[in-house]
């Protein structure tokens, strides 16, 4: 399993200890937020920041799906008949012998 550990001030270094207790180094990160998003996704899981952007777009689809469903709802409750009825009405003037 990946862990982190803070190797110098302001390096975290992500890597593995091993049975005898050695922790061996697998790579190094600037801030410990970056080497814990390593860690997790060597270790299988989804980084904060992926996970944040995911959220992000889903918040966005859903607010997407409500507005496409608000449209749907205009057109299913539009006064079909009438417009038809005008439309026919306007084609008759146009096209008189028709």
């Amino acid at each position: 399993m990946y862990t982190v550990k803070r190797t110098e001030i302001d390096l975290w270094t992500v890597g593995e200890v091993g049975s005898n207790g050695k922790f061996y180094p697998y790579s190094d990160h600037d801030s410990d937020q970056e080497a814990q998003d390593e860690a997790t996704h060597l270790n299988g899981g989804t980084p904060l920041n992926e996970t944040v952007s995911l959220k992000e777009t889903v918040a966005k689809l859903l607010q997407r799906i409500d507005e496409l469903e608000g449209r749907i709802d205009q057109l299913e409750n539009a006064d079909k008949p009438n417009d038809m009825y005008a439309e026919h009405q306007r084609m008759k003037r146009l096209m008189p012998d028709w």
